[in-house]
C-alpha cells in the first residue's frame, strides 16, 4: 500500500468478515428419492414421495430457511430447517402419478436469496416382488358339509 501523500509504502494485513446479508444457497441435489406407502400397501392414492437432501449456505452464520414446493401438494419439514442434510416427505398422493415438482429453498434471514431443484415421482409402491396377502395355509381352509354330504 502506498500513502500518495508522503510516498510512503508498506504492507498490511486485514481479515475480511462475510456481511451478514451475503447469501448463496449451493447446489441441491435431491438423494435416496423413494415412494413411501404409507402403511396402506393397497391403497395407491395416499403413497408418499420422500427423500434427503444436504442443503448449505456459503455463509456460515446463516442458520435456517423455508420451503416451498409447487404442484398442488405439501413437503415437511417447510419452516425453520437448519441448513444440513435433512429428510423431506411430500403430501400424500405426491407419489405414483408420474409428476415433477419443483421445491424451492429460501433462506430465512435473506428472502431474495433462492435456490430450487426438481424431485421426480419415483413411481408407484409397488413392491419388485409381490408377496401374496394371505396364502392359503395361513389363512386356513375349511370343508363344509351340507346335510351331512
Amino acid at each position: 500500500m502506498t500513502n500518495s501523500s508522503t510516498n510512503c509504502t508498506g504492507v498490511c494485513q486485514v481479515t475480511l468478515d462475510t456481511p451478514t446479508n451475503c447469501c448463496n444457497i449451493n447446489t441441491i441435489v435431491p438423494q435416496n428419492v423413494e415412494c413411501l406407502d404409507n402403511g396402506t400397501p393397497a391403497l395407491m392414492t395416499d403413497n408418499r414421495i420422500r427423500f434427503t437432501a444436504q442443503i448449505t449456505n456459503t455463509n456460515t452464520s446463516l442458520v435456517t430457511y423455508s420451503v416451498t414446493i409447487n404442484g398442488g401438494t405439501t413437503i415437511t419439514p417447510n419452516t425453520n430447517v437448519s441448513y444440513g442434510t435433512t429428510q423431506f416427505t411430500l403430501g400424500a398422493g405426491s407419489a405414483g402419478g408420474g409428476a415433477t415438482f419443483t421445491v424451492t429453498v429460501t433462506d430465512t434471514a435473506t428472502a431474495g436469496c433462492t435456490q430450487t431443484f426438481q424431485i421426480v415421482d419415483p413411481g408407484t409402491c409397488d413392491p419388485s416382488t409381490p408377496t401374496e396377502e394371505c396364502p392359503t395355509p395361513k389363512c386356513g381352509t375349511s370343508t363344509i358339509l351340507i346335510n351331512g354330504n
